[in-house]
């Protein structure tokens, strides 16, 4: 590990030697069947190198986030999804801009990864 303005860096790819696969979640902004962006990573999974698992990822079946309902106990899309977050050395966003944001979908996505009992599923990977 490398550290960059006193923070912890994480690996690049070519940093990884010992790693023979490098696992990254491309996820979507859109739940629309012929979204752009969608498309996009659908192209980059056939790009991909053969070290680089990249899988994708479509945030559809989560719950809004709540808290309390988070505290109660996850659902299964929620467990997951964040087990697919945690174990992923990247991330790849693709979304549209909406109301000068990213979509909610995709905020939704990013809250329950970034909650619970793990911890942070972003805290030092790149995105």
């Amino acid at each position: 590990q490398r550290r960059v303005h006193g923070r912890v860096r994480a690996p690049s790819l070519t940093d990884r030697t010992s790693m023979s696969v490098f696992k990254v979640v491309a996820i979507t902004g859109s739940l629309k069947k012929t979204s752009c962006n969608t498309g996009l990573l659908r192209a980059a999974l056939k790009l991909a190198p053969t070290n680089l698992n990249l899988t994708l990822y479509t945030p559809g079946d989560l719950p809004l986030y709540n808290e309390d309902v988070d505290k109660a106990g996850a659902t299964e899309s929620v467990i997951a999804w964040r087990a697919l977050a945690h174990g992923a050395d990247a991330f790849l966003f693709a979304t549209c801009e909406y109301n000068f944001s990213i979509s909610g979908v995709l905020k939704n996505a990013i809250d329950w990864a970034s909650r619970g009992p793990n911890g942070n599923a972003f805290a030092d990977k790149p995105a």
